[in-house]
């Protein structure tokens, strides 16, 4: 019903031409919004990648910040960091590819709570962050490493994009068609 509502709204403001339906290429469809099941997604032009990952490292922190270090053993932090921490950034990396300096915060985060760190100072690292990502049968800890989180998310997204014939692929072919002439 909500989404109705909203979809109903924003044809009215195109109607009126208090808003501008988002198409790039004649030829391409102009949309405003895509809805699907209880999903909209609306459309709107400017540079959002800095602003939408911006509150991901605070919100790490801030999860982070109602546990004490000496509260938990590090087998108890690393269970904390796989199970929770992990996976709170999971639904933006879905839609978004985050800028390398964001993805370095949120290690940056995981690595001090892992760590031990506290408000003294202390710090006990005992393996590189990056070993700490690797597999277990790779002698790491299995914690899954956010580039690489990121970076399959947006190999999925191009997939759909190459592959469906969905309104959304269709409409992303159709504007940026150099790149449908390049793929393999």
């Amino acid at each position: 019903m909500c989404s109705e509502v909203l979809s109903l709204g924003l044809k009215v403001l195109t109607q009126l031409g208090k808003l501008t339906p988002y198409a790039i290429l004649q030829g391409c469809p102009s949309v405003t919004h895509l809805s699907y099941v209880d999903d909209t997604m609306i459309f709107t032009r400017g540079k959002l990648k800095r602003t939408y990952f911006k509150h991901m490292p605070d919100k790490l922190q801030a999860k982070v910040g109602g546990w004490k270090n000496n509260f938990l053993s590090p087998g108890g932090r690393l269970a904390f960091i796989k199970q929770v921490l992990s996976t709170i950034p999971i639904h933006q990396f879905a839609v978004n590819e985050a800028s390398k300096s964001v993805l370095k915060s949120m290690v940056q985060v995981l690595a001090n709570f892992f760590s031990g760190n506290t408000p003294n100072g202390d710090r006990r690292y005992w393996v590189n962050w990056k070993q700490c990502c690797l597999p277990t049968e790779e002698d790491g800890l299995g914690i899954r490493n956010f580039q690489d989180i990121s970076h399959t998310f947006y190999l999925k997204l191009w997939w759909r994009f190459y592959s469906l014939d969905s309104l959304w692929a269709i409409y992303m072919r159709a504007r940026y068609k150099s790149l449908d002439a390049a793929a393999p």
